[in-house]
């Protein structure tokens, strides 16, 4: 269907977008509900064979990487990673944009991706 297909793009974005954070070195204030919502997608990829499992064990960094830093500045949320390049302020607004996507299209996207795996 459409949404599926929808929700397929969005992940390959939410991927593009943990490669970015991977490759780049930048400081990006994450909201708790920011990081509830990557915790949420994580969950989601920890269902998933394959690429799914590699995007899981990539996000989970991500979120230690956030929690250790949150634990050092005494509660604010900042990801900061290695590398010299500032990502793109494009990146940033889409990252933002898949960061606040709803809930329910996550949740959605997690209902998919069940069914798709009991068919396997």
């Amino acid at each position: 269907s459409k949404k599926e297909q929808g929700l397929q793009r969005r992940l390959l974005r939410v991927m593009r977008i943990v490669e970015a954070l991977e490759g780049k070195g930048f400081r990006l204030p994450l909201m708790k509900g920011e990081v509830e919502l990557a915790e949420k997608l994580a969950g989601i990829a920890r269902q998933l064979k394959g690429s799914g499992a590699d995007l899981s064990r990539r996000v989970q960094n991500l979120l230690t990487v956030s929690r250790v830093h949150a634990n050092a500045n005494g509660g604010s949320i900042s990801i900061y990673l290695p590398g010299s390049t500032k990502i793109h302020e494009r990146s940033l607004a889409d990252m933002q944009e898949v960061l606040q996507q709803q809930t329910d299209a996550i949740a959605r996207l997690g209902n998919v991706l069940k069914r798709d795996i009991r068919d396997m």
